[in-house]
């Protein structure tokens, strides 16, 4: 089979082993309290959609097995399940590896924390609003490499009592993922924050025994907890481990190792060490401000961890690169190989958006690949499980509901969908697929609806990427496509149709302002940047102004948003905020918000605006925008109701919302035809 992408489908050997291609599953597991009720219990124990993704042709993934008991193996009632885990996992060739953690705990037996609260410093820029309301007490003592502050609360020094300890623990669990039969093995601690990564920093490790000082002994825990599952998997068995390059975070940049500690680390772990996962940030309780590093919003550069991966390629040569995080496209991860920035790619997000992404590419239909739009809603922290699902695949956390191939229906009906935005052309692929006969009526020369406005503005580079994946995919179907048509009832009526789907989307508020009509509004000046002057005022600094904002401000224009909220960006969520704050740190000379502040009037040179306190004052522009929301376009969309009995009112018509809610709006209701 030829494929287009032949770097990316070499095998590749790494011991005793042949990987089959240079695709790694990045880990994505929930703990069992994260359930939905539609979805498999047993999915949670390898991550999310685990089936599905098993099927679509990773070369590598890791599973968590949880504690090895003393007599060295699994707990009794686990085996049968990590068994069948494994043999999910390789069902198309792909190695596993069991995860080997060097501590076993037992939350259970040791009293939670709750008279703590969390101690910050302070940072520039300020913290988001919405931090997450629960799991914010540790429930175990914080070791660390030294006494001090962690996560927001004490930590205590790990005694060399728990060192040799977690060697050994992680030796007997190295040794029973061998016996057990996995192909090779990950050992985990040494990313995210871990205690054991705390060891190799000079800022936060003060011991004054063996384990601290200098660079050497900051490297001896880590080198001895290695060795040890070396000796454990003898010599023609592969070991990985994941790593961040730097912590990042503003918070801790007093604690946080260097890239060139860490270097120095992998320097010495050549020979015993094969394959470095190279990922960045932290995952912690309190400081979420870093957890934006090791998944990234889409203010974040894609190929953020590819930089540290070129610079071990050439100071680690004996070591295998994988760069993670933000590789969402199959030419990304092809160019990483290609261009030998890496010896191989660790996708996540990408997975659940699409699990069969590798097949595809490799069968040469890139095209059919649903792209990931990195919003984050699939990771439980960004939304504090206010809404946990994939923006552009209806069956993550679904699986009993959502089928993995669809069906035809029993009976074929004549479908009209009016509108081709996100939800109409959902509705209308997926009707189409059942075997309805399917029409789409779309005003303009191009389906897509609000996405047309993501080509102008870089930081949109995922939803265009979708706006174009749904463009060829209504080409490619039997939907016939009336472009350049307003649809009417009457005209609707004649059609005859069995079932009617109404998708016509929302416009944008006018604020009644005086002086509003010298202003314009904010989308329709993305065709047109070129002629927005060097001062703009932006009126409404929710995610359309926020980012808009953000774009002039990287172009070097002097920027001022004003927002009656208390914050920009109020409806994203925790982690868009996070990500939001730090790239308008990047422009802050040329990005400036008035919170609590409202727009009395536009004048013919800028905006007479008022603070919560009423004090008043003149924001000078040459341009002024406004970005104060939209609204469903509802009177317009229930028209059409009394055509047929089958007609259902979704996306931004319905509520306003996010590319999540149209598609699944659209998936559902052509479902239950």
């Amino acid at each position: 089979m030829q494929t287009h992408f032949t770097h990316l489908f070499t095998p590749l050997r790494v011991r005793g082993i042949m990987f089959p291609n240079r695709i790694f599953l990045s880990p994505q597991g929930h703990s069992p309290k994260h359930r939905h009720p539609s979805s498999y219990d047993s999915l949670y124990d390898a991550g999310m959609l685990f089936f599905d993704k098993s099927q679509g042709g990773f070369g590598g993934c890791t599973l968590a097995t949880g504690p090895v008991l003393e007599d060295g193996h699994y707990e009794k009632y686990a085996r049968d399940q990590i068994r069948e885990l494994m043999s999910m996992a390789t069902q198309t060739g792909a190695k596993v590896a069991a995860g080997v953690m060097p501590f076993t705990f037992h939350p259970d037996k040791i009293p939670p924390i709750t008279d703590l609260e969390p101690q910050y410093a302070e940072i520039e820029g300020g913290t988001p609003k919405g931090q997450p309301s629960s799991g914010n007490q540790p429930m175990m003592p914080n070791y660390r490499a030294s006494d001090g502050l962690w996560d927001g609360y004490p930590c205590e020094e790990m005694p060399k009592s728990m060192i040799l300890e977690s060697i050994e623990t992680a030796r007997r669990s190295a040794k029973a993922a061998r016996e057990f039969g996995f192909d090779y093995v990950e050992v985990g601690g040494f990313a995210h924050g871990s205690a054991i990564a705390s060891f190799l920093s000079a800022k936060e490790n003060h011991r004054t025994d063996e384990f601290g000082g200098s660079l050497e002994n900051r490297c001896r825990y880590p080198l001895m907890l290695l060795q040890a599952v070396r000796e454990a998997i003898g010599e023609d068995m592969p070991m990985a481990i994941t790593i961040s390059s730097q912590l990042y975070d503003q918070r801790s940049a007093d604690l946080s190792h260097t890239e060139d500690e860490m270097i120095e680390f992998l320097k010495r772990a050549q020979g015993i060490l094969d394959m470095v996962i190279i990922s960045s940030g932290m995952d912690t309780t309190n400081l979420w401000n870093e957890n934006v590093f090791h998944c990234g919003t889409i203010f974040q550069k894609k190929d953020f961890t590819v930089e540290f991966s070129k610079r071990m390629k050439k100071e680690t040569p004996q070591l295998i690169a994988i760069p993670r995080g933000g590789i969402n496209t199959v030419q990304l991860a092809e160019e990483v190989i290609a261009e030998n920035w890496g010896d191989a790619v660790c996708v996540g997000r990408s997975f659940v958006a699409d699990p069969y992404w590798p097949k595809k590419a490799m069968e040469g239909r890139e095209e059919d690949i649903v792209p990931c739009l990195r919003c984050d809603y699939c990771y439980h922290s960004a939304t504090d499980h206010m809404n946990l699902f994939c923006s552009v695949n209806p069956r993550l956390f679904r699986e009993r509901r959502v089928p993995a191939a669809i069906e035809p229906a029993a009976v074929r009906k004549k479908v009209v969908v009016i509108g081709g935005g996100p939800a109409g052309c959902k509705a209308a692929l997926t009707a189409a697929e059942r075997g309805h006969e399917v029409i789409l009526i779309e005003k303009s020369d191009a389906v897509g609806g609000q996405l047309k406005h993501a080509p102008y503005d870089h930081h949109k580079e995922d939803l265009d990427n979708y706006k174009k994946y749904l463009q060829v995919q209504i080409a490619k179907s039997k939907v016939q496509v009336i472009y350049n048509t307003t649809a009417t009832p009457k005209w609707v009526r004649s059609m005859n149709p069995d079932a009617l789907v109404i998708a016509v989307g929302a416009e944008p508020v006018c604020p009644p302002i005086p002086g509003i009509e010298k202003a314009q509004e904010a989308t329709s000046f993305y065709t047109r940047m070129d002629e927005i002057g060097q001062r703009v005022a932006i009126i409404g600094g929710g995610t359309i102004g926020a980012e808009l904002a953000l774009t002039l401000a990287e172009t070097g224009r002097d920027v001022t948003v004003i927002e009656m909220n208390d914050e920009l960006a109020a409806q994203g969520h925790f982690f868009y905020k996070i990500g939001l704050k730090h790239a308008i740190l990047d422009v802050k000379e040329n990005y400036h918000a008035l919170l609590k502040t409202r727009c009395l009037e536009v004048l013919d040179n800028g905006v007479r605006v008022m603070d919560a306190e009423g004090q008043e004052q003149i924001v000078k522009a040459d341009t002024v925008i406004y970005a104060v929301g939209m609204k469903s376009k509802r009177e317009e969309a229930l028209a059409f109701y009394g055509i047929t009995p089958q007609t259902a009112v979704i996306g931004d018509c319905k509520r306003v919302g996010r590319v999540m809610e149209a598609t699944h709006d659209g998936y559902f209701f052509a479902m239950s035809l």
